[in-house]
């Protein structure tokens, strides 16, 4: 089950144009889970007593996608997307074991980066700063973006 999980998210992203990234062109899968509907015990995700593989996810109130996370025995396994309330990326970052693993990309609400990092086994590996962006700059106090232009009302289902 989780070799095919892995092919299947492998395809998807392989199949990508270079061009879009895989929280642009993202499809919930049948089979996610309301995260909702879950139990967190030490860390750990489980669902009926079980630790849990497969995907979750989280939606705002007007049915939008708030966040997904793939999972492996308990642990985030794979990519985590977060987006803003009104579907535009906040955050694109990838696990492996639970620990963070690969690029980690973040956006303001206005689709300035505000970071573009590389972990490696949960450690910072690379650090990109975006100091000739204007727009970083001019929204980086700005209370807002933290939950998204809007997001105080949100509610998770």
């Amino acid at each position: 089950m989780r070799t095919f999980f892995i092919i299947a998210i492998l395809t998807a992203i392989l199949s990508l144009s270079a061009e879009k990234l895989p929280i642009e062109v993202f499809q919930l899968p049948e089979n996610a889970v309301l995260f909702d509907t879950l139990i967190e015990k030490d860390g750990l995700i489980y669902r009926d007593n079980d630790l849990f593989t497969g995907i979750t996810y989280e939606e705002y109130d007007n049915e939008h996608l708030k966040k997904i996370t793939a999972y492996t025995k308990g642990l985030p396994d794979g990519p985590q997307f977060e987006w803003y309330r009104d579907g535009k990326k906040l955050l694109s970052a990838n696990y492996k074991k639970g620990r963070l693993n690969g690029q980690y990309l973040a956006w303001y609400s206005n689709g300035a980066v505000i970071y573009n990092l590389v972990f490696k086994n949960g450690k910072l590996n690379y650090d990109t700063q975006f100091e000739e962006d204007d727009s970083r700059e001019a929204t980086e106090n700005d209370e807002s973006d933290i939950d998204g232009e809007g997001n105080n009302d949100a509610k998770e289902k």
